[in-house]
């Protein structure tokens, strides 16, 4: 032994994985056999490449080692889609899934109804974009403040702001203050910290009517 580490040729493995609770028996069991056996696994169900399965393995354990079938079910039934829709949910969106489906789609749909969004509207977004389901509703919210703002400016906080917004989904620009990175628009203001946050700059840019449509 040395430190923490079980040293073998050419092997240095940490005795528990910081981030996988779920097995802390593997050391009992062949943990070479074992992450082969997963990587296909993933290959097997989302078609990943063998490359994009060895870095879930390694830097999204505890997406690799979820029990995929339960996963694939419970997301199907909580978007109302079938399997192959929710294998391809799951794997646009890993390692940023729903752990818990459910509960995350009836948030977005909570959400979605605050803005006149369906429920059927909201998981058609979901499946277009499903990194929406992975938001905490501190992040929803923070959203929100910066659409009443723009709002506040007279730019309509309607469906072409959604569909500005939604544009920018894959790599979403912060909701937050800039400076601190972690404070809302409110939570900010009354700290006396406020800047304008990245999202704000951004639909501002793209909504707001241009001088000459002014006239």
């Amino acid at each position: 032994m040395r430190g923490n580490f079980t040293v073998k040729p050419n092997i240095i493995r940490p005795e528990l994985p910081p981030d996988a609770d779920y097995f802390k028996s593997r050391q009992a069991r062949d943990p070479v056999k074992e992450d082969a056996a997963v990587m296909r696994n993933l290959v097997r169900i989302y078609r990943f490449s063998d490359r994009e399965a060895l870095n879930h393995l390694i830097e999204n354990p505890n997406f690799a080692f979820a029990d995929h079938k339960k996963l694939i079910r419970e997301t199907a039934e909580a978007l109302e889609c079938d399997e192959k829709v929710a294998k391809d949910v799951i794997k646009r969106s890993a390692p940023f899934h729903m752990k818990k489906p459910k509960k995350a789609v009836d948030r977005c749909i909570a959400i979605g109804s605050s803005i006149n969004l369906s429920a059927d509207t909201v998981r058609r977004l979901l499946i277009l974009k499903p990194r929406i389901g992975t938001y905490s509703d501190r992040w929803f919210s923070a959203v929100l403040e910066v659409c009443d703002e723009l709002s506040k400016e007279g730019i309509s906080r309607d469906a072409r702001m959604l569909r500005a917004w939604f544009r920018h989904m894959d790599f979403p620009p912060s909701p937050y203050v800039q400076r601190d990175g972690g404070l809302s628009i409110s939570e900010a203001r009354r700290n006396g910290e406020y800047s304008e946050p990245k999202l704000m700059t951004v639909l501002r840019k793209e909504l707001a009517p241009k001088w000459g449509d002014r006239q």
